[in-house]
């Protein structure tokens, strides 16, 4: 059993880990190399290399496979012949110690963000995996995942709690607002296990009772908002694609049969204002049919505005109070209509400048 000096940081974890290519019976690897230990100090002569670790599932077990020597190119092949296989990679001291490995990647190409428990994911399809490298990206650095395991016990109905945050690497700060991809219109996919919880026992029984259901919820950073989230009962999770950083959280709620506008938050907001909480108006959706959404906003005069509003989340529309010229609209009152399902919602946004 190895022993751990006690004090000693361990090494950045690795990012930037990527398929490079692929031609259908051995794949290749790239990563970005580990420069400093957990705590920002130099690593210097204390990185051992890098232990490579396979498995064909994204939970695991992981089997070790390979180990790249410190000074050796950031880089390895694997023979997978066809299969489905999935790759972490955790740089190593010389105390032994590895970094976390939080980093996954599939003989696909598809990127996984894993919580240390294995109960949180965020994966990353072709369209949305650009965020995480420097080179695609627009913060210019490659960007470290990392979903958080939260204890929160403010509420009887929560099954669990993560944050997801997201932070720059080369300036070793943390984002905040959203997950900037420019080339969709939806983000990753999280997903979070609640059947896992230690009350989880318990929320069942409730609701049988109750007739409730786990459905997922967002902090905008006031208050929890229900976000509600693909349902699978089967595997126990809950899951949804989303642009936005912060905390999640899976608990028992009411879920929707059909197609409607659960709320629109602020109803009166400044889009010169530069907190994103009063500068949008984001409108929550309950779309349980997954249907095709077509949304609007007109002027009091019924002139169209915009069409196709913006998505952070699948559930969760916004409007930044400017035109389809991108030009900030004159204060006012104005209508939105969201349409799913053969059913149209109206309402009233105000725009205060």
């Amino acid at each position: 059993m190895l022993s751990f000096p006690k004090g000693i940081p361990l090494p950045d974890d690795v990012v930037g880990l990527k398929l490079v290519s692929s031609d259908g019976a051995t794949a290749s690897f790239s990563f970005s190399p580990v420069t400093k230990r957990s705590d920002g100090k130099d690593i210097g002569n204390q990185l051992k290399g890098y232990t490579v670790y396979r498995s064909n599932a994204l939970a695991g077990p992981w089997t070790l496979i390979k180990f790249i020597p410190y000074g050796s190119a950031a880089e390895f092949s694997d023979a997978y012949a066809g299969a489905l296989y999935y790759y972490r990679v955790k740089a190593q001291d010389t105390y032994n110690q590895e970094s976390e490995g939080l980093m996954i990647v599939n003989s696909n190409a598809a990127i996984a963000i894993m919580s240390e428990d294995n109960n949180a994911s965020l994966t990353f399809d072709d369209q949305s995996r650009s965020f995480l490298y420097g080179d695609t990206n627009t913060v210019g650095a490659d960007i470290r995942i990392v979903l958080e395991k939260i204890e929160d016990n403010s509420n009887a109905n929560i099954y669990c709690t993560y944050r997801l945050r997201a932070y720059n690497t080369s300036k070793r700060e943390e984002l905040t607002g959203e997950i900037v991809i420019p080339k969709t219109r939806l983000g990753p996919r999280l997903v979070l296990i609640y059947k896992t919880a230690s009350n989880a026992a318990k929320l069942a029984s409730r609701a049988q009772a109750t007739k409730e259901l786990p459905a997922m919820y967002w902090n905008n950073t006031i208050k929890w908002v229900k976000v509600n989230g693909e349902l699978d009962q089967t595997e126990g999770s809950v899951s949804l694609r989303t642009k936005l950083l912060g905390s999640y959280s899976v608990r028992l709620a009411s879920r929707g049969d059909k197609f409607a506008v659960t709320g629109v938050e602020p109803k009166i907001f400044s889009p010169d204002e530069s907190n994103t909480i009063i500068s949008k108006a984001r409108i929550y959706i309950d779309n349980p049919n997954y249907s095709e959404i077509r949304s609007t906003i007109f002027d009091m005069d019924g002139r169209v505005l915009r069409s196709s509003l913006p998505r952070e989340q699948e559930t969760v529309l916004y409007w930044d109070g400017r035109d389809s010229d991108e030009r900030i609209v004159p204060s006012g009152v104005y209508i939105y209509q969201i349409e799913a399902d053969g059913r149209a919602v109206n309402g009233t946004i105000v725009v205060a400048r």
